[in-house]
């Protein structure tokens, strides 16, 4: 009897685990908020309709507080409960190094707001996966768009000297190179802005005496939003454009409706605006929560 009982395979488990890291404090809260909100939207129509393979699918959540130390720290506590699929994370140099733990583990994670395109052509990262486009495709349609479609002729690209913000501004300004040489458009300021400050009234004089086509900015909606709000107040009336970390609603509470009328963000195609079934039954379910 104790050898068969040595013998007993272990009790399969009643639901399918999956991970989500997140940053639900920090820099990134709002928006580690937003995915947890959309995850379990996902969740309880995925398990409605019978779950999968005849289970339920069970979230487990770990923080990682919107920075590299912590992101370690809550990928070795999902990899400790023996998940074998992570949904991971927000802000590349966030989710790095959380993708080298996942991976040296054989932990497929995919990430929902990391677009650096060192991820995936740094190194070799085989079970590591992202929902949102690289940075360079991004940016490659900025130039094209500004050019071609915009007519602008004098661009400027503002960044934040962060993984994320200079990777798309570095690419922007690859990408407009050909059209710069051809004579068709000039870069007429490539500068950086030091994140997380609160009066950029340096800055935004420049951009004001400059006065370019089109301001492209390329990092996180808090500056965008506090940038934009006080160069309008100076008087500035050209054309912003914000990449893919910029629209948002907060982006929106911190500038205010009036200000950030007639400005153009890059961005994937959002739910709302998909036409497919399944995106209209995940649209109604979240607006429901």
């Amino acid at each position: 009897m104790a050898l068969a009982a040595c013998q007993q395979k272990p009790a399969e488990p009643q639901t399918i685990q999956i991970g989500l890291q997140a940053p639900l404090t920090g820099d990134f809260a709002a928006e580690g908020q937003w995915a947890k909100q959309s995850v379990e939207v996902a969740q309880e129509l995925i398990n409605k309709k019978g779950g999968v393979l005849g289970k339920q699918i069970e979230i487990i959540i770990a923080d990682d507080a919107s920075n590299p130390k912590d992101s370690a720290l809550a990928a070795q506590k999902l990899i400790s409960q023996g998940l074998k699929e992570v949904i991971a994370s927000y802000g590349s140099s966030v989710t790095a190094p959380a993708a080298d733990l996942y991976d040296a583990n054989k932990v497929v994670s995919v990430g929902y707001g990391c677009t650096a395109v060192r991820l995936t052509m740094e190194k070799q990262r085989p079970y590591f996966f992202r929902t949102a486009g690289r940075d360079d495709t991004q940016s490659e349609f900025f130039a094209k768009f500004a050019v071609e479609v915009l007519g602008a002729k004098r661009i400027a690209i503002m960044h934040d000297n962060q993984d994320y913000g200079r990777g798309v501004a570095e690419d922007a300004k690859k990408f407009l190179q050909p059209y710069i040489d051809a004579g068709k458009a000039e870069l007429v300021y490539y500068d950086a802005i030091t994140p997380g400050e609160s009066d950029y009234s340096a800055v935004v004089s420049q951009i004001k005496e400059i006065n370019p086509d089109v301001w492209f900015f390329t990092a996180y909606y808090p500056e965008a939003a506090l940038l934009l709000k006080q160069a309008r107040q100076a008087g500035y009336t050209g054309l912003f454009v914000g990449n893919n970390s910029v629209p948002t609603p907060e982006f929106e509470k911190i500038a205010g409706v009036d200000v950030i009328k007639g400005s153009i963000h890059l961005n994937e195609p959002m739910p709302q605006f998909l036409s497919y079934p399944e995106s209209i039954e995940f649209m109604d379910a979240y607006k429901a929560k």
